[in-house]
């Protein structure tokens, strides 16, 4: 056999992957798909500022959403979901631990003065660069 005969078939619906052909092989999207999720492409655009932060179980579910035709069963979903809302609740532990600790050290919490200097400096430094 080859890793393609291997291969689960595609469902069509829920991530568009299509069906393949009548001998249950994976259509050529899926393969595609799945040959996609290992390679990495180079950005060469550096961003100018420092880009907002965004929650890890905010882009986890990004990536769960893009890769959903890879979801093959409900257990593949509950166990997701269960992942997901542990997640969520690390996250909101570590919150409350953070603001706990701000109030306790009796000073607010200010980054953005912070911030704002540390984006000049990277600034200056790129202008050091290209100039």
């Amino acid at each position: 056999t080859t890793a393609a005969s291997s291969a689960p078939a595609a469902k069509g619906g829920g991530g568009g992957g299509g069906g393949g052909g009548g001998d249950g092989e994976p259509s050529p999207e899926y393969l595609a798909r799945c040959v996609s999720l290992f390679r990495e492409s180079l950005h060469l655009e550096v961003e100018e500022i420092v880009p907002a932060m965004e929650k890890f179980s905010t882009k986890m579910m990004a990536e769960v959403e893009e890769q959903a035709m890879f979801v093959q069963s409900e257990q593949d979903r509950e166990c997701i979901d269960q992942v997901l809302g542990e997640l969520r609740s690390m996250e909101a532990e570590a919150a409350a631990e953070a603001a706990e600790a701000a109030e306790a050290s009796g000073t607010p919490r200010n980054f953005d003065a912070e911030m704002v200097q540390e984006q000049e400096q990277q600034r200056d430094q790129v202008r050091q660069v290209v100039v």
